[in-house]
């Protein structure tokens, strides 16, 4: 499932295969309703109860995302989506399955108010030249160079991380980049994408030889092509999260599990020249001798 939310229309939506329907992509759209009290506790303001009293999301029908055209024609598909928020479009990037030679971009445009509908352009496909096979990627939108960048495991060339971009039209619609990079001349698994607002460069979290690592990028203004800027080696992990970048306050947040261990909240910084580093491990659970918690 994709979830997502518009913060230019104030909804969230759900992206879903139905299993029960040919695994046809369908979607569905939120809109939160106000709860019964209020945010003073005392004034009810309608019936729309929940435990707390604070409100709760209503949602639009299930339809048929892409109508005819399922996109995905199995149940193995990859996907990652991201949002362009100077064309106000969503980016969703997939496989048709994960032993495919393409990938796909699709945008779709959300409405709100009184339609709450979302359209979606046809695919655009990139072909490689041998077989990708990209089980592992992931997407994020680079603000500065108004672009999004993929990330993926190239399957046909040692499972190393390769990179592409997209361009969106006004309207809409979807161009590939004509340059693949090679961002890890090593395998990679477990890809996590996230924009570092901050410093304006998009970077990867992913685990290369059990441990994970974080790559950051920059960008060439002279030959329109991003290169790998700096590589953090953080940790040996049994399992991890995708980072998110925290606006508010402008570092990465990534949950980790070890082995004989408890699930940690690691933070990270990035400096100006790309350099990414360690700032904080919290304990994720409050009972740090329990994990039923």
């Amino acid at each position: 499932n994709l979830v997502n939310y518009d913060p230019d229309q104030d909804r969230v939506f759900i992206m879903y295969q139905d299993k029960n329907d040919s695994h046809y992509v369908k979607h569905t759209i939120g809109l939160w309703n106000p709860g019964v009290w209020g945010f003073d506790g005392t004034t009810v303001t309608n019936d729309y109860r929940d435990n707390d009293g604070y409100g709760t999301y209503s949602w639009t029908t299930p339809v048929e995302s892409f109508g005819a055209d399922t996109g995905f024609p199995d149940t193995y598909s990859t996907t990652d989506m991201c949002y362009d928020s100077d064309n106000q479009k969503w980016v969703l990037v997939y496989t048709d399955n994960y032993s495919a030679t393409s990938l796909y971009v699709r945008t779709g445009t959300l409405v709100g108010g009184t339609t709450n509908t979302l359209t979606w352009s046809s695919a655009v496909s990139w072909t490689d030249t041998g077989n990708t096979n990209p089980f592992w990627m992931s997407t994020c939108y680079d603000t500065k160079q108004k672009q999004v960048v993929v990330f993926y495991r190239d399957g046909n060339d040692s499972d190393y991380g390769k990179l592409k971009t997209i361009t969106i039209a006004a309207n809409g619609t979807p161009t590939w980049g004509t340059y693949t990079y090679t961002w890890k001349s090593s395998a990679v698994t477990d890809l996590g994408a996230a924009y570092f607002a901050k410093q304006n460069r998009p970077m990867v979290g992913h685990r290369n030889s059990n441990y994970q690592q974080f790559d950051s990028m920059s960008y060439n203004t002279g030959t329109s092509t991003y290169t790998h800027q700096h590589n953090l080696n953080t940790y040996n992990s049994a399992y991890h999260s995708r980072p998110k970048y925290s606006t508010f306050h402008k570092k990465l947040a990534t949950v980790y599990y070890q082995s004989s261990s408890y699930p940690k909240i690691r933070t990270l910084d990035m400096n100006s020249t790309g350099t990414l580093s360690t700032t904080g491990d919290h304990n994720l659970l409050e009972n740090e001798t329990s994990t039923s918690d």
